[in-house]
């Protein structure tokens, strides 16, 4: 966890230093974190959380823990108010700690964060940063000292202002020199892409990211952008020309100048928002009357920022040098009634009479900066007249850059949501781009290591591999441009980029208008809100707002700002939203971690992806030649903490065994879903001797490899040979299926889950078993547009005369080489186009399940589940896992029924797609294509003839996905809304089975 406490991070809070020196060294590991936590719970019983606490999940309760902890260690209160609150803190601190699953994940995260800093210290190159950074902060605190006192005239005669300009230059190329470098250091310019290089450079970027947090919480953010338009502001005063910032609404000029005004003075700008009526009374002065009869002068904005004066009647300035006037809106002001005055104002040099009226003196220091809109027919604003033209340089400002090289906006978001720890406790995938590995040949590190592979970010922007945030930024981008755009004046620069709006279908397509938005934009500063609102969620009685997920929370703002745009840009807007993602979220990953300051750092694509290595396995012996040595790439490890209180390196790998009387090879899949004894568990891989480690929950569980395999043996697994001799070959799809339908070579596959009971019953049944594979040897994931690639021509029969005339896959969905087709409906669902077949081995019903047909979602559902109980689990009862989710389903049915009742379709169907008793008993469209290419590639058989099945997947605006009717003109992927009941539409049935290992 970022930053990670030091060793004695609550011991002054709880006056223990003595006691823990006697008790314990610092802490260096689990143990040490079991006593401190000891120390800081001693004689505190466990407290009752909040009931909202037992939905979160480990990664949450154990990112509560931390936060719950530094709270405490930030608490300086003695009150005895504070000190009765800090007892239930530390209630509840005990409270979470005894959730073992939780407690074990917070454990392991402190530990690793603490792993990682002490593994960054010992590189030379992270000293040198460290030098870099702390030079950065002094050449930059002697810079703005030394500017500050030359712009408000502090240093007095000609020489000492002559030394103090050449030593402000020599600070400046100083500055931008370490500035370059530090740049270059978050990129590893000429450095090897190692990941001893890379962590430091994701650290570099966290600490970048926490400098933007502080920054932005005094009003202004430092960015790289920002920073290029503060040197262009300061390079036109330095000219002796007034900045007029020139941006749309929401860039943050007005910010811009205050930041700059600060710099310069120490001081905010006097504002004045400019207007037609604005005048003399504004810009200079206003009689007033006094209470006892008289007059007197209320100074305007000028005066009050060029000579420290309020009114005529003060006898001291409240300011001993000048301050920056910003005009805000400036073309807006009548330039008949204003021109003279803002002429004369300009002119006024330090020393000089104000005004003949107003004889204070001018104050070094006193200065304009002017912010507007862009001049044209889109805002309606004419340019300022020639002659004042010449007093204003026109700087742009646009806004925040956003693009996989140059990410600032999502940088932006990513600090904005950082907490007051300086942490982001949200789940990584949730945040982080997505990445590609690719095998390369031929490069080497400077020290002649060979590069085996690179990582490379998905080119894709609104891919739905990507995290949420990722893809927000984009869209975020996507508005502003396409808001950017109306303008008449400024549409060419944009017009190449800009999406295609498909205005009947009312998507972002190939085909289309270029979409422009005449009112709608998102600024930063709404983006900061949504990013600062997601934390405080909870705070407010709007159900709405209790989201699960950042992803929930995205897509509820972004409804709320689609429903608050005006009625011409709501549907542009909607696509923009839906064409990224935005509006479906994503589940997350299953086991997710609290992220480390590292994972913060490398969520920036700044900072590169570590390469991975090639390197020999053993060293030759004498005679024995080079070429015969097997080379294997070093692939990225993690570190875990196992039960026993061990770390481990855990290498993301599959683990392959043999089973007796089988001439297979099997393997455990790296990521595999398992059961050991009942409860939940994955295959985390394999460590450096090769023995087996299994995730459970938070915990590991290390067996040696031998034991594993003696395991697996013993285990109630069926070989493939027995399998085939009990259900017979035309009822399995294999590895040899999948060659012939994909060019796929299986190689070792995942062992059979089912006994020979089962296997029994299911064939009984008339059920089919499924070996699915879910990506290319390559990596690929085989989504629907792989599979169709893969599967090649989509022709399948062709008339005497050479014309098509039966299809695989429907010829309006899919072109000949079975292509997705731009007019598909369903060719811009990223969420359905990102789905893949499950991956495991399952029983399928070899078509729909009679009773199924004549039956909306709902009642079809009820209909499986009695189909289950009365046929799979008769003798044996239902499993826990099928019982627990169909009590599930009985809870939550009323709920979706009221959904369905309101019309609320995106919400229902989403429900009822993704609630555990569908993805317990149906496929998603995916598998049933994948199945139906299989069969009709391999064997020539077709499958849901005359058939849909209906699926778990859903579509955007409310659709539940069926797939089937193989005719003449192919395999159709269609769908309709949960209430649909069609004669020709049923549900196939779908086993899945996790391997169930006893330990």
């Amino acid at each position: 966890f970022p930053p990670s406490p030091s060793p004695s991070f609550m011991l002054k809070i709880y006056g223990m230093e003595r006691e823990l020196k006697r008790e314990a060294p610092k802490p260096k590991n689990e143990a040490d974190i079991d006593r401190f936590i000891g120390l800081v719970t001693r004689d505190v019983k466990a407290g009752t959380l909040p009931k909202r606490y037992a939905t979160l999940s480990a990664r949450e309760k154990a990112e509560t823990l931390y936060d719950f902890l530094l709270t405490l260690k930030l608490t300086g209160k003695k009150d005895a108010e504070d000190e009765e609150a800090q007892q239930i803190l530390k209630s509840q601190i005990k409270a979470l700690v005894e959730d073992k699953e939780a407690y074990a994940l917070f454990r392991k995260s402190f530990t690793d964060a603490r792993l990682e800093s002490a593994d960054l210290r010992k590189s030379d190159l992270y000293v040198e940063s460290k030098n870099l950074e702390g030079e950065i902060g002094d050449l930059n605190g002697k810079y703005k000292q030394l500017e500050r006192k030359l712009f408000t005239e502090k240093i007095k005669g000609a020489a000492s202002r002559k030394l103090a300009k050449e030593e402000l230059a020599d600070l400046a190329i100083e500055l931008v020199e370490k500035r370059l470098k530090r740049e270059a250091l978050i990129r590893l310019e000429n450095i090897d892409h190692t990941k001893e290089n890379t962590d430091l450079a994701a650290n570099q970027n966290y600490e970048t990211l926490a400098r933007y947090y502080e920054e932005a919480k005094d009003g202004f953010a430092w960015m790289p952008s920002r920073l290029e338009i503060d040197k262009a502001i300061k390079a036109a005063l330095a000219n002796g020309r007034f900045p007029l910032l020139v941006g749309e609404p929401g860039t943050g000029k007005s910010e811009q100048a205050n930041a700059a005004a600060r710099e310069l003075t120490g001081e905010l700008c006097v504002k004045l928002a400019c207007t037609d009526s604005t005048g003399e009374h504004d810009l200079l002065f206003d009689t007033k009357i006094l209470p006892g009869g008289g007059t007197f002068l209320e100074y305007g904005a000028a005066p009050k920022a060029f000579t420290g004066y309020e009114s005529s009647e003060d006898t001291e300035p409240q300011y001993d040098h000048g301050r920056v006037l910003r005009l805000d809106e400036f073309l807006k002001i009548n330039f008949n009634k204003s021109f003279g005055h803002l002429k004369e104002i300009g002119q006024k040099k330090p020393g000089d009479e104000m005004n003949e009226k107003i004889k204070h003196p001018v104050l070094p220091g006193s200065t304009i900066i002017a912010t507007t809109n862009p001049a044209g027919t889109r805002h309606e604003l004419k340019r300022m007249p020639p002659a004042l033209e010449r007093e204003f340089a026109e700087i742009e400002v646009p806004y925040l850059p956003m693009s996989h090289r140059d990410p600032e906006l999502y940088d932006f978001m990513t600090f904005s949501l950082m907490n007051d720890k300086k942490y982001i406790p949200i789940a990584k995938s949730e945040l982080a781009p997505a990445y590609v590995r690719k095998e390369v040949t031929g490069q080497k590190t400077s020290d002649g290591r060979e590069i085996a592979a690179i990582e490379e970010i998905v080119p894709e922007t609104n891919n739905m591999a990507h995290g949420a945030l990722y893809r927000l930024a984009f869209a975020v981008k996507t508005i502003q441009d396409c808001y950017v755009a109306d303008n008449p004046d400024k549409r060419k620069n944009y017009e190449a980029t800009l999406p295609r709006y498909d205005a009947t279908n009312k998507k972002i397509g190939v085909n289309g208008e270029p979409l422009t938005l005449k009112s709608s934009t998102l600024t930063p500063k709404e983006i900061a809100a949504w990013m600062k609102g997601y934390h405080k969620r909870f705070e407010l009685p709007n159900k709405e707002m209790h989201t699960k997920t950042l992803s929930e929370w995205l897509r509820y703002k972004a409804g709320l700002f689609i429903n608050q745009s005006p009625e011409d840009d709501r549907p542009k807007v909607e696509a923009i939203f839906r064409h990224f993602g935005i509006l479906d979220p994503k589940p997350l990953l299953p086991n997710e971690e609290p992220m480390t300051r590292l994972d913060i750092g490398y969520l920036s694509p700044r900072v590169p992806r570590p390469v991975g290595l090639k390197k020999t396995t053993a060293v030759p012996k004498a005679g024995e030649a080079e070429a015969s040595l097997p080379e294997t790439r070093v692939v990225e490890a993690k570190d875990y903490v196992t039960v026993a209180n061990e770390r481990i390196n855990v290498f993301p790998k599959g683990f392959a065994f043999d089973l007796p009387g089988s001439s297979k090879h099997y393997e455990i899949a790296y990521g595999q879903a398992l059961k050991v004894k009942g409860k939940e568990a994955s295959f985390a891989g394999v460590d450096g001797d090769g023995n087996a480690v299994i995730l459970i929950g938070a915990l590991v569980r290390k067996i040696t490899k031998a034991d594993f395999e003696k395991l697996l043996k013993k285990e109630s697994l069926t070989t493939y040979e027995k399998t085939l001799s009990l259900l017979g070959g035309e009822n399995i799809i294999s590895g040899d299926d999948i060659t012939k339908a994909f060019g796929i070579t299986v190689e070792n596959i995942k062992p059979i889950p089912f006994n020979e009971a089962e296997i029994k019953l299911h064939k009984a049944l008339g059920h089919k078993l499924v070996y699915e594979v879910n990506r290319t040897p390559e990596g690929e994931p085989l989504t629907l547009a792989k599979l169709s690639e893969l599967a090649g021509n989509n022709i399948i029969a062709t008339n005497t005369d050479g014309t098509p005339k039966e299809y695989r896959l429907y010829k309006d969905q899919f072109d000949d080489t079975g292509k997705i087709k731009d007019a598909a409906w369903f060719s811009k669902e990223t969420a359905m186009l990102s789905e893949t077949p499950g991956g495991e081995w399952k029983f399928v019903s070899a078509e729909v399940i009679p009773g199924t047909e004549s039956k909306n979602y709902i009642d079809q559902t009820d209909f499986l589940i009695k189909y289950v109980k009365d046929n799979i689990f008769k003798k044996t009862g239902l499993p826990v896992e099928y019982q627990k989710t169909i009590e599930a389903w009985n809870r939550d049915k009323p709920k979706i029924q009221q959904l369905i009742t309101d019309a609320k379709w995106p919400e229902a169907a989403k429900a009822l797609g993704e609630h555990p008793i569908s993805q317990l008993l149906r496929e998603s469209f995916t598998s049933t294509v994948y199945r139906t290419i299989t069969l009709q590639k391999s064997r020539n058989q077709k499958i849901l003839s005359s058939m849909y099945s209906r699926s778990c997947s859903f579509s955007s605006d409310g659709i539940l996905v069926y797939f089937g009717v193989f005719g003449a003109g192919g395999a159709h992927v269609s769908g309709r809304r949960p209430v649909a009941a069609w004669s020709s539409m049923g549900a196939v049935f779908s086993r899945m089975k996790p391997l169930e290992i006893e330990l």
